[in-house]
């Protein structure tokens, strides 16, 4: 047929049926035989959809389900679910507007250091650390002969207990006091490395020679800053002659900063040039060469493998911030961030406080009468966060050491106050919970605090010592 031909056959069904009614009635006889003619149909009712709200489910002859998909239901409650025909809201989903405008719904959305506010994400403020319960602890007072500057706790004899080596300025000495297996420390004598009455000594150990002995290294915060290493043979060491390596030296540490696997001495120096290196050569010698960095630094430092390539690296507080500078073969150092930091008495350290595997950094310093925590956040080995979390505490902190102390997730922080008291802040798994001072310790000092298992129990114990006098503290952790 010609389609030419439709509308005409249009025009002949309509005037066969009659005149059209007014559009929305209809004309039609029901069953019972009334009409309904001139009756207006709802519009928007389509009378042959059988989904519609006047027509049933001809399978079961009820109404028709409110839904039978997740889209038919409010789209602006994007959480409503279609569940057995009815529209409800899934219990596993956050109800969560949908406002465009809006740069987050919750602490979620936003960068870490950041929170959400009305819908914006704006600079989280500080969290000022309440005081928790004290843990249960047994402390155990004992006297070195003389008081210490620095001490490290280390395996020095061999037997797998961890020993004590204590500078002592007044003596001009290292003293060692050995491990009896269960937390006991017995004085065994000291070697002389200086004359009586020296600058602050400044110690690090570490197998310097390679011979499965944990040598020392000592520096003299003096104007002719001089280092000298100690050889050890089973506890009996062998004085080196001195070496100098700039002058007033406050911190030194032994690590492998050019990955050639022999270990290195850094010095913090409060002189130019701040920062000397002298490679080892994996027997005992260090080079001539000194490596130097210009930048002041201004509080205390830490070497270790922040950037977990294998060679160690250095954070250290300059002016107004922390650089990280990378270790590596050539050059020795170089800076890779800045991070800012708005305080005084800077203290640098790291861990994996959120157990990912990668080391967030704890920025410690001083605000007016009260201690300030950076905690930057690890987002790769080498990358961290654009802000941090920011923690306050009771009081000023002068520095520690992080490490694990509890079954609960994440290390703690062990640190001296600007009072001289010894603060611990227990972790949460990625920054701190709370606070609590050891109120039975002796006075305290940064580079006078150490954490291991010296009873053998399992537990790690607290070691620490002030400037003050010979006494030093075993905190033995009883939880």
């Amino acid at each position: 047929m010609d389609p030419r031909s439709f509308p005409l056959l249009g025009l002949l069904t309509a005037a066969a049926c009659g005149p059209a009614s007014p559009a929305g009635e209809t004309d039609a006889t029901t069953n019972d035989g009334t009409s309904t003619e001139g009756v207006t149909a709802d519009p928007t009712t389509d009378p042959t959809d059988p989904t519609g709200p006047t027509s049933t489910d001809p399978s079961t002859g009820e109404p028709p389900p409110e839904c039978r998909l997740d889209s038919d239901c409010e789209f602006s409650a994007y959480c409503n679910q279609c569940y057995e025909g009815s529209c409800r809201m899934n219990p596993d989903c956050d109800e969560r507007p949908y406002n465009y405008d809006d740069d987050c719904y919750d602490d979620r959305d936003c960068d870490d250091g950041y929170v959400c506010a009305r819908g914006q994400c704006v600079e989280a403020p500080p969290i000022a650390l309440p005081s928790c319960v004290p843990p249960d602890v047994d402390i155990v007072q004992w006297n070195l002969s003389n008081a210490p500057s620095s001490f490290v706790l280390a395996d020095l004899d061999g037997d797998l207990d961890l020993d004590i080596a204590a500078a002592e300025p007044a003596s001009g000495s290292i003293e060692i006091a050995l491990n009896d297996g269960a937390g006991k420390f017995i004085l065994a004598g000291a070697f002389a490395i200086a004359p009586e009455g020296t600058g602050e000594l400044a110690l690090a150990a570490g197998d310097i020679d390679k011979d499965g002995d944990l040598d020392l290294v000592v520096t003299r915060r003096e104007v002719d800053g001089v280092l000298n290493l100690l050889f050890n043979d089973g506890a009996v060491f062998t004085v080196g002659p001195p070496n100098f390596i700039a002058e007033q030296p406050v911190q030194v540490f032994m690590a492998d900063m050019n990955g050639d696997g022999a270990l290195d001495v850094v010095s913090v120096n409060e002189v130019w040039p701040h920062v000397t290196v002298q490679i080892g050569d994996g027997a005992g010698k260090l080079s001539a060469k000194q490596t130097g960095i210009a930048p002041l630094i201004k509080g205390r430092a830490h070497v270790g493998d922040i950037t977990l390539d294998g060679v160690a690296d250095l954070l250290a507080p300059v002016s107004g911030e922390v650089t990280l500078w990378v270790g590596g073969l050539q050059p020795l150092l170089v800076p890779l961030r800045d991070f800012p930091v708005a305080g005084s008495d800077m203290v640098a350290l790291t861990a994996d406080l959120d157990l990912q595997g990668h080391s967030d950094l704890v920025l410690i310093h001083a605000d007016g009468d009260k201690g300030m925590l950076d905690v930057w956040s690890s987002t790769a080995k080498d990358a961290w966060a654009f802000e941090p979390q920011n923690y306050v505490t009771s009081q000023p902190l002068t520095g520690g050491v992080l490490a694990e102390l509890d079954d609960l997730a994440g290390p703690d922080l062990v640190s001296a106050t600007k009072l001289g008291q010894l603060m611990i802040l227990p972790g949460n798994g990625g920054g701190f919970a709370c606070e609590h001072i050891v109120v039975d310790a002796a006075t305290s000092s940064p580079a006078l605090i150490a954490v291991g298992d010296v009873d053998d129990d399992g537990r790690p114990d607290i070691i620490a010592g002030g400037l003050d006098g010979p006494t030093l503290t075993t905190i033995h952790l009883t939880f």
